[in-house]
């Protein structure tokens, strides 16, 4: 399966701004970017929260992994 998510975050604060994912299932993962979204959660926290692997989900883990240069699959 092919596609990305991108996460927009706050240079000072680490907040989630807004989030772009796309893909022929990027309707999966998009429950978990409304509730970061929604609970002004950082990309920190998002890198932090266990995910199920293998899962859609996880790609939103390796995205808020990437801002701080820790993820694994890029």
């Amino acid at each position: 399966m092919e596609g990305f998510v991108k996460l927009i975050s706050d240079a000072k604060y680490d907040g989630v701004l807004g989030v772009r994912i796309m893909g022929s299932h990027a309707t999966d993962p998009l429950g978990e970017a409304f509730v970061a979204l929604g609970l002004k959660a950082t990309t920190e926290a998002l890198g932090h929260i266990m995910h199920a692997h293998p899962t859609l989900s996880e790609s939103i883990m390796e995205a808020a992994e990437a801002v701080h240069g820790l993820s694994t699959s890029i």
